[in-house]
């Protein structure tokens, strides 16, 4: 159990080239892992990327100073991430004026924040061991193994409060599960006891309630759910993704990713393009909802992603019909 400290070298980029680094390297290390990444997403999208590996997605927010994620950021993280059974995490390599730290767990408006090193254990299937809050580090008690492993040991609490300095009582409330260790006791624990079991992994992968109150959404995205709804979906505005609404049949267990826009061909290739990327990667297939001016020949699919007039959706009475458009793809 260590938290490698990272080299504090002299750093000259720009902020900008220093996010726009970490970002190719996080890109790099998901893929040397076996992970399958989108394409990054615009710079208005709450995430970066979403990667996933078996069943395993992840939804990435990644820039070089932690403490530019808004709360704003993180509650549309939290929303998109609880819509798609997704994990949502913040990579970075600062906060405040220091340097984030291999193998420790921080946390930005409560999603898990961690370094590029600690993301390379991650892939690697290497469990961090150690979290930051208030005051320093700490890690977390197994109570229940504690007390069985000191035990055994033949060792009173008081005699073990003794070797690591601490008091009885806090030797207790490690027991109970009241507090955790700080890093350095915790390492006076392993010192004594020689067995690491004892600890357990800081929570990396939350899951978030789909709570969260989107508030107003532009007029199209609006007419685009009510259509959705009235076919008989379950409709989810998203704002802050490569797609406005997340549409659920619950008739065949099935999810569409829809992207709404007005008609602009350059926004359509960009946002039609990471959007086909970002449902290969979910699993859901997409849409793209566009109001064009009557008349306007759409041509479709654009980047592989189905095409559909706003006017023509209007028209549409049952989800089967979205459904087989969706797969005709």
């Amino acid at each position: 159990m260590s938290a490698q400290k990272p080299d504090r070298v002299t750093e000259v980029m720009p902020l900008r080239e220093k996010g726009l680094d970490v970002l190719i390297r996080a890109v790099e290390i998901l893929r040397k892992g076996g992970f399958k990444t989108s394409e990054v997403c615009e710079v208005r999208s709450a995430f970066d990327l979403v990667a996933r590996r078996e069943e395993l997605l992840l939804l990435l927010k990644v820039l070089y100073n932690i403490d530019c994620v808004s709360e704003g950021q993180a509650s549309r993280m939290k929303w998109i991430s609880s819509l798609l059974a997704a994990f949502p995490i913040i990579v970075g390599e600062r906060t405040k004026n220091v340097l984030l730290e291999g193998g420790v767990v921080y946390e930005r408006h409560g999603i898990p924040a961690i370094n590029l090193e600690t993301l390379e254990q991650i892939v690697m299937n290497e469990e961090p061991m150690v979290y930051a809050d208030r005051g320093g580090y700490y890690v977390r008690i197994d109570g229940k193994r504690l007390r069985e492993v000191r035990e055994r040991k033949g060792l009173s609490r008081g005699d073990l409060a003794r070797a690591i300095g601490v008091s009885k009582d806090t030797i207790r409330q490690y027991e109970s599960g009241e507090i955790d260790a700080s890093y350095e006791k915790a390492l006076l624990l392993l010192e004594v006891l020689k067995e690491d079991e004892i600890f357990l992994a800081p929570e990396l992968f939350k899951r978030f309630e789909s709570n969260f109150s989107i508030g107003r959404v532009p007029e199209l995205v609006e007419k685009v759910l009510n259509e959705f709804e009235k076919i008989g979906f379950r409709v989810y505005p998203t704002m802050g993704a490569p797609f406005d609404v997340l549409s659920k049949d619950d008739d065949k267990n099935r999810e569409i990713l829809t992207s709404v826009s007005k008609y602009k061909v350059e926004l359509i290739l960009k946002r039609a393009r990471v959007l086909r990327e970002v449902s290969e990667v979910v699993g859901a297939p997409p849409l793209y909802v566009v109001e064009a001016p009557s008349g306007t020949k759409i041509k479709e699919p654009v980047e592989g992603v189905p095409m559909i007039n706003s006017q023509k959706l209007r028209e549409v009475s049952d989800k089967e019909e979205v459904l087989e458009l969706i797969s005709e793809d």
